[in-house]
């Protein structure tokens, strides 16, 4: 993780890391969190690297929730009641970081003890090509 959050995981944002990796600085709510020199100059090495060897075939994501949402379909969430999402399986999770609570679907990208700890906004349409079947 290119952050350290003293408030154990409570900061599961994705584009708040995104932000930490453009050296932006971070939202107000953040700011108890620490970011990583070390690690944020390796994603970005790696970043970089992936960057060349598929330069020719991808387009660009504006967004990170649609990215997240390819790589792991399986954990497209719907929010449920009291912060707990409902994921494409059907199992529960808990959202903890208020930024996310609030949003109908998210792309998890990282679940610890059934706690969504990286995750992204998706729009409902977004949701919809990985939750209805095809």
């Amino acid at each position: 993780d290119v952050l350290q959050d003293s408030q154990r995981g409570l900061c599961a944002d994705v584009a708040t890391r995104l932000r930490a990796l453009r050296g932006e600085d971070l939202p107000q709510r953040y700011r108890n969190m620490t970011v990583l020199p070390k690690h944020c100059s390796r994603v970005m090495q790696n970043a970089k690297r992936l960057q060349e060897d598929l330069k020719t075939k991808t387009k660009s994501v504006t967004r990170p929730g649609p990215l997240l949402a390819l790589a792991f379909p399986e954990r497209v969430a719907r929010r449920g009641k009291k912060g707990r999402f409902v994921l494409r399986d059907g199992s529960m999770c808990t959202v903890k970081d208020p930024v996310l609570q609030n949003e109908d679907f998210l792309a998890v990208g990282r679940l610890k003890n059934k706690v969504v700890t990286l995750a992204a906004p998706l729009l409902a349409s977004e949701a919809a090509v990985h939750i209805l079947p095809s």
